[in-house]
């Protein structure tokens, strides 16, 4: 009697283990997610699908809005007239005075953006930190989705170089970008831009293998002690 009572009790408790899980598991599956997630990279390869808008020598960059494919970006007035040298564009420098900050609005929202900025330590005024904001509205209007600070001259280990920095979001949201100078001079100069309809993948513990695991464990236990109660009624017969 104490075996079958003893037996029964755990069978009702597994069972509200499995319904609690159950419960757990589709509030988890229907709740929505309240602001889309974006990841800071720096380097190149990693936003996937991306594709490079790489600026050509020249002074002007032609047309504007520039069409790529099915997809159009409308830069700023201050990037048409920037000044361009050997294929970077430049501004706030003593070299290309140009304003900033400079705006880029996308016709189509996209997942990934980033930008290829070129420091130097001649003029010195290339050598500080660029920043990169995104936003959900045209023309840097609505939420700032992120924000990414490039590390400047130091980023390319030499005297000059590259530093890239891009912002990748789980959700195709982002419609312009702000780029600017974060250094004393605010001069910085933009090699090649990168953008990417590809949503990042967030990173996160596989609720449904949790689920699953968490079921077999149940059901191991359940096996185990029911063959346990088994052999302890074998053995009180004998």
């Amino acid at each position: 009697m104490c075996n079958d009572i003893n037996t029964t009790s755990i069978l009702k408790l597994s069972n509200y283990l499995i319904a609690i899980f159950v419960v757990m598991f589709s509030l988890i599956m229907v709740i929505p997610k309240a602001n889309a997630y974006v990841m800071v990279v720096d380097d190149e390869t990693a936003i996937a699908g991306a594709s490079t808008y790489d600026f050509p020598s020249g002074n002007l960059i032609t047309p504007n809005p520039l069409t790529l494919g099915y997809f159009t970006i409308s830069f700023d007035p201050g990037w048409t007239n920037c000044s361009f040298f050997g294929g970077f564009c430049g501004f706030n420098t003593s070299t290309f005075p140009d304003i900033s900050p400079m705006v880029i609005d996308f016709s189509n929202p996209i997942a990934g953006f980033g930008v290829n900025f070129w420091h130097t330590s001649n003029p010195a005024d290339l050598s500080g930190q660029a920043v990169l904001a995104l936003y959900d509205g045209a023309n840097a209007t609505g939420n700032l989705l992120g924000l990414a600070l490039d590390d400047g001259l130091a980023g390319t280990g030499s005297s000059s170089g590259f530093d890239f920095v891009g912002i990748w979001s789980d959700e195709v949201n982002i419609r312009s970008a702000v780029v600017a100078g974060a250094g004393t001079s605010q001069g910085y100069a933009v090699d090649a831009i990168q953008f990417s309809f590809t949503t990042y993948r967030v990173p996160e513990p596989s609720t449904m293998a949790l689920f699953v695991l968490g079921l077999a464990g149940m059901a191991g236990y359940r096996i185990l002690n029911s063959r346990r109660l088994t052999n302890r009624g074998h053995l009180l017969r004998a």
